[in-house]
């Protein structure tokens, strides 16, 4: 009796230690995908072959290096653009030509209600200021505003290439020691916040806002003008940039 009560224990022990030895997981080794790092050469970087300026490459954006001063300028220059455009389509008069620098301030006023502080731009005349934005506007052998780029436009990236690239060489100019060349600009010293370009929606508001010392960030707008005029359409039927989701940089710049 004692045997086979032993021989049943030592069964039973036996099954329940194969049922455990059946249950443990079998170990597997698992190969972990190790993301590829993108070199990026910002410094290199063809500026106007660019198709996107919110990602070079890795989520980098051509914009990183933007302070408020850059933005201002980026304001400025689509003001100054826009409004040469849309004077000349509003007025539609032969003999008025467009905006002259006697009448700017005026005319600046009445699109944009709001003053245009020549201080505020570190200038003392407004001859001073289209030279500051001369790579959108100038002033054409009739002496009026005239702008260097196309009324219609695919995307407005443009205004992010070409600050850039002034940032760049004002940036050298420094280095050598051409501290003229510093913009003097009276605004609040606020970066632009690290989210794509493409992800806000009013862009000449937007730039506005913050080279007033107001971060405001909407959301992207896709569609066409509906027939607007040049001042009312705005940037409002334009994506100004791509925003292919999140790429390294990004997750950096945020501790991901």
């Amino acid at each position: 009796m004692k045997a086979a009560t032993a021989a049943a224990k030592k069964a039973a022990a036996e099954k329940e230690g194969k049922e455990v030895e059946e249950e443990e997981p079998v170990p597997m080794e698992e190969e972990a995908e190790e993301e590829e790092e993108v070199e990026v050469d910002f410094e290199g970087v063809d500026i106007f072959g660019l198709d996107d300026v919110d990602d070079i490459g890795d989520g980098m954006p051509l914009q990183k290096d933007f302070a408020s001063e850059d933005w201002t300028l980026i304001s400025l220059w689509f003001e100054l653009h826009l409004l040469a455009h849309a004077f000349k389509k509003d007025c539609n008069d032969e003999e008025r030509l467009g905006v002259t620098l006697d009448h700017l301030a005026f005319y600046y006023s009445k699109y944009y209600r709001k003053n245009l502080d020549l201080k505020s731009f570190g200038v003392e005349s407004f001859g001073d200021l289209v030279n500051l934005a001369k790579d959108a506007v100038l002033v054409n052998k009739d002496g009026v505003l005239e702008s260097n780029l196309d009324e219609e436009m695919e995307n407005s990236q443009v205004f992010v290439k070409m600050a850039e690239e002034a940032r760049r060489f004002r940036t050298l100019e420094i280095d050598m020691g051409k501290e003229d060349v510093k913009l003097k600009f009276q605004t609040p010293q606020m970066q632009m916040p690290q989210i794509p370009i493409s992800a806000v929606g009013n862009f000449p508001a937007m730039v506005a806002n913050i080279a007033g010392g107001n971060a405001m960030v909407g959301k992207g707008t896709k569609g066409k003008g509906n027939g607007k005029g040049v001042f009312s359409q705005g940037f409002g039927g334009q994506d100004f940039g791509k925003g292919k989701g999140k790429g390294k940089w990004q997750q950096q710049q945020k501790g991901w």
